[in-house]
């Protein structure tokens, strides 16, 4: 099962990162941004450890907050 495990948001765009095991029972972490008021978007799957994964999220947290992004509740 996959889980969304954080969100940020900036006036127009959002980035949200999940995380859980895919079919094959290996860790993921899934990768999400977008503007707010359209449909178009992208994504990015990672796979790796849980320690890399952890690493991955600390990495991506510091670059939101550097980018003027706040972080919202994260919610399934």
């Amino acid at each position: 099962m996959i889980v969304r495990t954080a969100r940020w948001e900036a006036a127009c765009r959002y980035y949200e990162l999940y995380e859980g095991e895919d079919l094959f029972g290996q860790r993921v972490l899934v990768q999400v941004w977008g503007g707010k008021g359209n449909a178009r978007g992208r994504s990015r799957t990672l796979t790796g450890t849980a320690a890399s994964l952890a690493l991955m999220k600390q990495a991506v947290g510091a670059l939101r907050r550097r980018h003027g992004y706040m972080m919202k509740m994260a919610s399934g």
